[in-house]
């Protein structure tokens, strides 16, 4: 009987450890879900003439994303390493007369190994929220800082 108490004391044992482990291991895949790649699309050359900046923009989410305790990595080191998640802006805007419409999203996605895709990898939303809404065709700017209140959210986000 003694023996079998052992046995299964060395179960539990290894168990135990291994869940500790495990636990660690959570806590390491939390820390590398700090490292983040923006991706911007949608965005158009033509709005330079009306003040808006694809990279004035990535770089305000860069130095705001670090300055929040990211990891912020270029987009081919971002699709090299398996635990970074990308932080994507998707901007649509409808061209009107006096007043452009637009909506903005953005997503916070997580990889999952796919060895069939292309990248070998798929992403799923982690995270996303959008905004929708109008400004005159000479106030880009504007457009650049409904995004970035959309960053604002993110970073104040409980996930």
């Amino acid at each position: 009987m003694s023996v079998m108490r052992s046995a299964i004391a060395g179960l539990l044992c290894a168990v135990l450890m291994l869940g500790s482990g495990s636990a660690l291991a959570a806590a390491g895949a939390r820390d590398s879900g700090r490292i983040i790649t923006v991706r911007l699309s949608g965005t158009h050359p033509d709005w330079a003439r009306h003040g808006f900046s694809d990279v004035r923009l990535i770089e305000t989410f860069t130095r705001r994303l670090t300055g929040a305790g990211y990891r912020v990595v270029g987009p081919a080191e971002g699709l090299a390493l398996p635990e970074a998640r990308i932080l994507s802006i998707e901007v649509h805007v409808n061209d009107a007369v006096f007043f452009d419409s637009f909506h903005v999203f953005l997503r916070l996605k997580e990889k999952a190994a796919l060895p069939a895709s292309p990248e070998g990898f798929v992403t799923h939303n982690v995270w996303s929220d959008w905004k929708v809404g109008s400004f005159r065709k000479d106030d880009y700017p504007r457009l650049e800082a409904y995004i970035l209140e959309l960053l604002d959210r993110f970073l104040a986000a409980p996930y």
